[in-house]
């Protein structure tokens, strides 16, 4: 007779309650909604109780190999600063609700800035811990075991146990900062890797450079513009200038390029906005004035007379149908 064993009956009610069997586990195209994730991060660190540390322990094995061609290629990048330009670019294309990042050097020290402000959603902001710790692992990977930022900064108030983000990160971590990110010394990412290998990162970024193009050109430009407005819109509605840096072009011919396809900067913006307020009232358990201040309105009333123009109803009605 088989004896119950409490872990596995454990881990698959949790399985159960993000919808994802066992063998769904190994597929890496399988996506778990945002809300279902965040709910699962949440009850995992209740049950934990007081020192919630589970997400940086399984945080911390994430290797390169588990990123595919990113991470090869972050793996055998000549410098770390190489590294982290690739995934700036990666993640704007690939990770959904990601605005991106950048790199910020002054002299000595340089910042690794994560560019969106998040909603005081336990379950992401523990995602958000885990997942700094995901890529210093990376970086311990391509640097070696001691290597360690000067600083990590998180714009939210501490959720997991703050003494052991410092003990894995080695270095101070500072919470309710006014950004996200890490500080390191501008020689340390200069460096040379452990595995640096110009040859063999020129060809992993190579592929990756044919499938970030091929993206590209997939989605076309309004879906680009479309995309990097929803990536800013916590800031407010960006200018059309913002935009079009971003896209390695002028204000001007953004607009003119547009204005071929017969579309408006404006209806741009007012198109992100509507997705992406979908998408947060059907996969997330942000409250209203959150998913306002998310899809840039400064008052919810605005959100919710702009989203009743959108759909002919109230948003709160959408999401009771959802």
């Amino acid at each position: 007779m088989l004896e119950n064993n409490p872990v596995a009956d454990a881990r698959a009610q949790l399985l159960a309650r993000a919808g994802v069997s066992e063998a769904e586990l190994a597929d890496p195209k399988v996506m778990v909604p945002a809300r279902k994730y965040f709910a699962l991060l949440e009850e995992i660190a209740d049950l934990e109780g007081q020192r919630v540390k589970f997400h940086i322990n399984a945080a911390r094995t994430m290797t390169c190999e588990d990123y595919g061609a990113v991470g090869l290629a972050w793996k055998t990048a000549p410098q770390l600063l190489n590294a982290f330009e690739r995934i700036a670019r990666h993640s704007r294309l690939f990770v959904q609700n990601v605005s991106g990042f950048r790199l910020e050097e002054d002299g000595e020290f340089t910042r690794w800035i994560h560019l969106r402000e998040f909603p005081p959603v336990r379950g992401l902001l523990l995602s958000n811990e885990g997942s700094l710790v995901t890529y210093m692992s990376l970086c311990r990977e391509a640097c070696g075991p001691d290597f360690k930022p000067v600083a990590v900064h998180f714009s939210h108030k501490a959720v997991g146990c703050s003494l052991a983000l410092e003990e894995y990160f080695q270095s101070p971590v500072h919470f309710e900062s006014d950004y996200y990110g890490y500080v390191f010394r501008t020689e340390d990412l200069l460096a040379k890797t452990r595995l640096g290998d110009r040859d063999v990162w020129s060809f992993f970024d190579e592929h990756i450079e044919r499938e970030l193009s091929d993206r590209e050109s997939e989605v076309g430009l309004e879906s680009q513009v479309r995309k990097e407005i929803s990536l800013a819109l916590s800031d407010g509605p960006p200018p059309i200038s913002a935009i079009s840096e971003k896209l390695g072009l002028s204000a001007r011919t953004l607009q003119r390029r547009l204005s071929e396809v017969d579309v408006t900067y404006q209806t741009l913006v007012d198109q992100a906005r509507h997705i992406m307020a979908r998408k947060l009232l059907n996969d997330t358990g942000y409250s209203l004035a959150e998913i306002a201040f998310l899809t840039g309105f400064s008052e919810q009333s605005a959100f919710n007379r702009a989203f009743r123009r959108w759909e002919g109803r109230s948003p709160g009605s959408f999401r009771t149908s959802a």
